[in-house]
């Protein structure tokens, strides 16, 4: 009976897990409409595993503001950045955090 129990639970799916993109300098900014992959952050290295090379951060999402200044002050004065990105469910890189070098 507890095994028939456990077959009849929900399986939830989990998300893939985060990661660290490592250091590198981002290219050029795009910018889009408010939650269409608002802000991207392109040039990202093969090790962020993103499908494309631009991680992204939509102006609904939590720090939006203070995400998007940083990034345009790490670009425009050439650091580096590490991102913390985890994909959304298309599969596109979404910005969580980050730190800039």
């Amino acid at each position: 009976m507890l095994a028939f129990a456990a077959m009849t639970l929900p399986i939830t799916a989990t998300a893939a897990p985060g990661r660290f993109t490592g250091a590198f300098k981002p290219a050029g900014p795009y910018v889009s409409g408010g939650n269409n992959y608002y802000f991207r952050v392109q040039g990202l290295p093969d090790s962020a595993g993103c499908l494309q090379n631009w991680a992204f951060v939509n102006e609904a999402d939590s720090g939006s503001k203070a995400k998007i200044a940083t990034l345009l002050m790490a670009y425009s004065q050439g650091r580096n950045v590490s991102l913390y990105v985890e994909e959304d469910g298309a599969g596109y890189c979404r910005i969580v955090e980050f730190v800039v070098q």
